[in-house]
């Protein structure tokens, strides 16, 4: 009879199962805001963090082109270290991003509205647009738009967060 749910073989061939928990300081949470035109381009943020066990810690985060809002980034060891000989937990930072007074973000796109008199739709016009990295084009208008019509810029948008090689679409509305 194998009493209690042991298991008396692995005494026999010298093993005991056990699950050892691996111990560690606790994970903490920080918070930031950033500017659409710093999500674009990608920022360094360097800021002095007292730690729960009350040292100092210099941080420097590299937020990547193309953050999404509300996505977080792991600093992996740098987080509570309250217990001495055991690991430290991670740093997690959640980005928040500010709205923008012209572009909204659609995934990787960047949409605005763009008002034009029903003239200026029938006729065609030229008109100028800013994009986040300070480039200035000059976008026609065709003649004959219809309301609601939406006009393209390829190229233009967001870097995509995983290659920033890609970029999404400035979409005129």
């Amino acid at each position: 009879q194998f009493g209690g749910g042991q298991n008396p073989f692995g005494d026999i061939f010298g093993f005991h199962q056990q699950r050892r928990q691996q111990y560690r300081n606790q994970d903490l949470n920080l918070e930031t805001t950033i500017t659409l035109e710093e999500a674009y381009k990608g920022k360094t943020l360097v800021d002095n963090v007292q730690l729960p066990s009350g040292k100092e810690q210099v941080l420097e985060i590299k937020i990547p082109p193309g953050i999404i809002a509300g996505q977080k980034l792991r600093l992996q060891g740098l987080g509570d270290d309250r217990t001495p000989q055991v690991p430290r937990g991670d740093l997690y930072v959640h980005i928040n991003i500010q709205p923008h007074y012209l572009y909204q973000r659609a995934g990787d796109d960047l949409v605005c509205e763009m008002r034009i008199s029903a003239w200026e739709a029938m006729l065609g016009k030229s008109v100028e647009i800013e994009t986040l990295d300070n480039k200035k084009i000059s976008v026609n208008i065709p003649a004959g738009t219809q309301p609601g019509a939406t006009l393209r810029l390829t190229g233009y948008g967001m870097p995509n967060v995983q290659d920033p090689r890609f970029k999404g679409n400035i979409m005129m509305a």
